[in-house]
């Protein structure tokens, strides 16, 4: 346990942090409105209990190890979503910013 343990504490400390960044983009650029990204959050923590709930009922018996190899490697693709909103990509390809930035919160939420 303590080896994952590590794992996720060094996955965490190394990988950069653009919360900031992120919260100006949205307001300043997007101009998404504070209810939006308080929904936005709110959202985010009930995803949380339904990835929560999705592992209790299908992936408790699954090793640990390819389980956590699978979902950071999902987070990493999940992650570059984000170059696509900012090169706005995602309107090229149609999707509304609202909607976009809606989907890559579901399911960063549910994989993390």
């Amino acid at each position: 346990v303590w080896k994952s343990a590590l794992f996720i504490f060094l996955s965490t400390a190394s990988s950069p942090s653009f919360g900031q960044v992120s919260f100006y983009y949205a307001t300043d650029v997007l101009h998404f409105s504070p209810e939006f990204l308080g929904a936005l959050s709110a959202v985010g923590y009930v995803l949380l209990m339904v990835g929560t709930l999705v592992y209790n009922s299908f992936f408790k018996h699954v090793a640990y190890r390819p389980m956590l190899l699978w979902a950071q490697l999902a987070l990493v693709v999940i992650s570059l979503s984000e170059i696509l909103l900012v090169t706005r990509v995602n309107l090229v390809l149609g999707i509304p910013d609202k909607v976009f930035v809606l989907g890559d919160e579901i399911i960063s939420d549910v994989f993390s």
